[in-house]
């Protein structure tokens, strides 16, 4: 909060008024996990799932930091690329939810046109990594006619997974997204190229292995059922 004090409540409690307000609001939660708190992370959700399990409208995921090197002062203890992919096949694996690979498309809040993250003051931002850089505002809620719309398709159609040859000639071609497109612009403005590969693509032998598993399993249970 501005003033110093914590959130969490605050964002408890809105939750809570949205969730009892309305079912046709489809509420995405996202935590943020880095290598401090990745035991707690099923701890809150089972603790969050029990406190609104009579709502079907809302989606609770782990969003895995990794190191972008924008705030040298952050204290994250971020997580590799090889670790992400380990601590996401464990816990789709403990939730019974190793999904087989597909597109899901349209992509991140970056590539979609009608996407767009609003600042505390009514800033308009493409990217959550941009959010409350003064440089990366194009726009606000109060001067609606007044955007920069060329920052908008610079992200939208600059760097894609259909002009990569890397990811061209990639096995995930067919059901990648094209990974984290804040990446793919600093990559080319700096030219000092970071994998933003799916997290899978470090682990697919134990990806298909636990879900065919996990198909097998169910399979079974459908049986005796």
């Amino acid at each position: 909060m501005p003033d110093g004090s914590g959130s969490w409540n605050v964002i408890l409690d809105n939750i809570d008024m949205l969730l009892k307000k309305t079912n046709d609001i489809k509420l995405t939660i996202r935590c943020n996990i880095d290598k401090t708190n990745k035991n707690d992370y099923q701890v809150l959700k089972e603790k969050l799932k029990t406190k609104w399990g009579e709502h079907s409208n809302y989606y609770i995921y782990p969003a895995v930091l990794r190191d972008h090197g924008t705030d040298h002062s952050s204290q994250c203890n971020f997580f590799s690329n090889q670790e992400a992919s380990e601590f996401l096949l464990e816990e789709s694996i403990k939730n019974n939810q190793v999904t087989y690979f597909s597109l899901h498309p349209p992509g991140c809040v970056a590539t979609q046109l009608n996407s767009y993250l609003i600042g505390p003051d009514g800033e308009f931002y493409k990217c959550w990594n941009d959010l409350g850089r003064t440089d990366k505002v194009f726009g606000s809620v109060f001067t609606p006619y007044k955007i920069n719309q060329k920052f908008i398709f610079d992200y939208i159609i600059s760097p894609s997974v259909f002009t990569d040859k890397n990811c061209q000639d990639c096995v995930f071609f067919f059901v990648c997204e094209g990974g984290c497109q804040w990446q793919r612009l600093k990559d080319m403005e700096e030219n000092k190229p970071i994998s933003t590969c799916v997290f899978a693509k470090n682990q697919l032998t134990k990806y298909l292995e636990a879900y065919y598993s996990q198909k097998m399993a169910k399979k079974k249970q459908d049986f005796y059922d």
